[in-house]
């Protein structure tokens, strides 16, 4: 079975329904990432809806579950490797951390590669508490994912707005929120990717 026949895993906000908040959010956390690494003359890499799993793993399964951002770079002579997943609202927030941990059962983490979940205040508070707590299972078995706040500036009725599903939708709504409000969102998103750049180079 070929890679082209499988289809990607767009259930965390819906297949063609795709929230777009989460994909303008991943498209401007590229671009902070471009930012925060221009200074050293670094050029990273950029993958939208990545695969995670092997092939192999993806014919057993018989989709290719995706994340939201893959970003690569080389940093001081290593290989960095930083995935991203934005929950937005999804009703599972486990079901992210868990297909990492799934694909950790056909290779280890790479040394510079880390995990990414940014939870937003739109997920219900239990259930983005047990994803936390799924995440820190892992870290204590040494994998190395970190949970993250997705858009703290953001309230829950803004997030919810702003999850719509067409771009145009989206472009709309957010042109007539002040301009303090969209500003407010892209620093949310240079910080994490610069917490997300820490924790690939420092472990921190």
């Amino acid at each position: 079975m070929s890679r082209r026949s499988f289809h990607r895993d767009r259930s965390r906000s819906g297949g063609d329904l795709v929230g777009q908040l989460a994909r303008w959010s991943a498209q401007e956390l590229g671009n902070s990432f471009v930012e925060l690494l221009k200074p050293r003359g670094v050029v990273p890499s950029l993958r939208f809806e990545a695969s995670v799993f092997p092939d192999s793993l993806c014919e057993e399964v018989g989709y290719s579950p995706a994340a939201d951002l893959l970003v690569e770079y080389r940093w001081e002579q290593e290989s960095v490797q930083i995935w991203i997943e934005l929950e937005v609202s999804r009703a599972d927030p486990v079901a992210n951390p868990a297909k990492f941990l799934v694909a950790f059962s056909e290779r280890s983490p790479r040394p510079g590669e880390v995990f990414v979940f940014a939870i937003s205040r739109a997920v219900q508070k239990g259930r983005a508490a047990l994803c936390r707590r799924f995440v820190e299972m892992m870290r204590m078995r040494g994998f190395p994912v970190f949970a993250e706040e997705y858009l703290p500036s953001a309230t829950e009725y803004l997030i919810g707005r702003l999850n719509v599903r067409t771009r145009e939708e989206f472009d709309l709504l957010l042109a007539k929120e002040p301009e303090t409000v969209t500003r407010a969102l892209k620093e949310d998103l240079r910080g994490l990717a610069s917490r997300a750049h820490s924790y690939a180079t420092t472990g921190k």
